[in-house]
């Protein structure tokens, strides 16, 4: 049998790349997944479903520094520039992605 992606799981990475896809592709709430989980009868508490998130996450950290690596490596980036808004103490501003990213680099 192959090994769990996580320690005391019976769940797979099925579920897990389900669960991924639908909320940050998808925008799919937990809450509006787990809804779709219990119509199928599968029932998992939400504590659970959050926790293995945080699992995961911590699981693909490399992959994400590869990709932070990747991106500052290169001589050339293209980005949209729409802007998105932010929450500041005081106000909500409107920054490019360029700006957001820039900051998240510095901290």
């Amino acid at each position: 049998m192959p090994e769990m992606v996580l320690p005391k799981s019976n769940s797979g990475v099925s579920l897990f790349a389900w669960m991924i896809i639908n909320k940050f592709v998808d925008y799919l709430p937990f809450h509006r997944q787990l809804k779709t989980l219990r119509l199928e009868g599968v029932k998992i508490a939400e504590s659970t479903y959050n926790g293995w998130l945080v699992h995961i996450s911590k699981l693909l950290e490399p992959l994400y520094g590869n990709l932070v690596k990747s991106v500052l490596d290169t001589d050339y980036l293209k980005s949209d520039e729409s802007t998105i808004p932010v929450q500041s103490k005081d106000k909500v501003e409107r920054i490019t992605f360029s700006q957001a990213l820039t900051t998240q680099l510095k901290e």
